[in-house]
């Protein structure tokens, strides 16, 4: 049986459902951004400046509480 009738009316069919649902989703109206902009890159820039103080500030404290010395022999070195 021939059915090149019917393979052509439907692929017709999903063509224009989807120019529909494109032309829908075109003229849907924008959402707003999750989340906004800092309101001047100064402010963002002194935050992260601050920011890296305190984690450089942490790491040399965590690094002076390190024995000093090469590190014991034994079994697993």
């Amino acid at each position: 049986m021939d059915h090149g009738g019917h393979r052509v009316s439907f692929f017709a069919v999903l063509v224009v459902v989807l120019l529909a649902a494109t032309v829908a989703l075109s003229f849907a109206p924008c959402a707003d951004a999750a989340r906004p902009l800092p309101p001047s890159p100064a402010a963002v820039t002194t935050s992260a400046s601050a920011a890296y103080e305190a984690a450089k500030a942490a790491v040399s404290t965590l690094m002076e509480m390190l024995p000093m010395g090469p590190s014991p022999g034994g079994g697993g070195h």
